[in-house]
């Protein structure tokens, strides 16, 4: 009988940065955490991900099944006794007994899964992946097309001297003077580079189609890449290379806190469809945000000299948040909402939202 003894805590920690290797990826829908003797693992096509954690338990187990399971247990359980049968686990407290069986199948990938760990055993890891890198792919990301039968567009564009994603509708680009330590080019799909918001990562390193991150805490990423070169980093550069900082406006400086309370009303802080209603006029800015029970409405005193109708824009309150650290400065300009700085520029075409009504 194979028995070990578990923190519930570490546990649950673990499961929710394995999280982003389950759901539907490229190839498969990932349902699964497998545990190893010293790591547990998810892998759904797209992103795998391995966590360090000695368990003594080999097999595979549903992932919702097993949170269901810890999420239900009373508060006060600080430790877990897990003994592994034959073919399946027993979850033991001090009053109950919970039994989980393994899965029987295998994963389908398992000789691609044996490949990428293979990898990971090889890297070196010795190219440094900045902190300020990770930002700025992650407020990249908003702004990445959610058309797949152009894939090349669902991704962020990184490379040693730019950042840079666009859609029909939106478009952003960095100038990269924070990129120490990138030495490569790649395209990281939107979808994947979400999920980069839970880690500290430190170290990464590309192998054929898959990029590898390495954490502080030795956590082991792994994600499909896009081929960057239909990317269209050149069309991109030309639009935007004429928009200076002349005739800018200032964002309302409690426009951060205003928006952080409209959060309250969001459930998910990555999440891409939730939206917040921004309204300016000459004299006020009012900031909206609407839920299934209840909404909410701030307003904010600003002078604005370039509006002469009121105009109502949609986004999501978490790009504006993130936005602001790089710049408080907007403007009109040609239908288009233009956020930018010396290094920045985040540029939003109007015709798609309600615009002076």
């Amino acid at each position: 009988m194979n028995e070990k003894i578990i923190k519930t805590k570490e546990l649950l920690e673990a499961l929710n940065y394995l999280s982003p290797g389950i759901g539907k990826g490229a190839f498969n829908n990932g349902k699964y955490v497998l545990f190893t003797k010293k790591y547990l693992l998810t892998y759904n096509g797209s992103i795998l991900i391995k966590y360090p954690m000695e368990t003594n338990i080999t097999g595979m187990l549903d992932y919702s099944t097993l949170i269901n399971i810890l999420n239900n247990l009373e508060s006060d359980i600080e430790e877990l006794i897990f003994v592994q049968k034959e073919t399946s686990l027993d979850i033991i407290t001090k009053d109950k007994k919970i039994k989980i069986s393994f899965a029987k199948e295998e994963l389908k990938e398992d000789k691609e899964l044996e490949q990428l760990n293979k990898i990971f055993k090889k890297i070196k890891w010795e190219a440094s992946f900045p902190t300020e890198i990770k930002k700025k792919i992650l407020l990249s990301a908003f702004c990445a097309s959610t058309d797949y039968t152009q894939p090349e567009y669902t991704g962020v564009y990184v490379s040693p001297k730019y950042i840079m994603s666009g859609s029909d509708y939106r478009i952003i680009t960095f100038k990269n003077k924070e990129a120490k330590g990138l030495k490569d080019t790649f395209l990281l799909p939107a979808t994947s580079a979400l999920h980069l918001n839970k880690f500290n990562i430190k170290k990464y390193e590309i192998h054929k189609n898959w990029i590898y991150f390495k954490t502080k805490n030795n956590i082991l990423i792994g994600m499909t890449l896009l081929p960057y070169q239909f990317f269209p980093k050149e069309d991109i550069i030309n639009y935007t290379k004429d928009i200076t900082k002349k005739d800018c406006e200032e964002f309302p400086k409690k426009l951060n806190n205003v928006l952080k309370r409209a959060l309250i009303f969001q459930k998910e802080f990555f999440d891409l469809d939730r939206k917040i209603r921004l309204t300016f006029t000459r004299k006020k800015l009012v900031v909206k945000a609407v839920n299934e029970t209840t909404s909410f409405i701030e307003e904010l005193p600003c002078k604005l000299k370039s509006i002469k109708e009121k105009v109502i824009i949609e986004t999501n309150p978490n790009f504006i948040i993130e936005a602001l650290k790089y710049s408080g400065l907007f403007k009109f300009e040609k239908e288009k909402l233009i956020i930018l700085s010396e290094q920045f520029i985040h540029l939003v075409n109007l015709v798609f939202y309600k615009k002076n009504k």
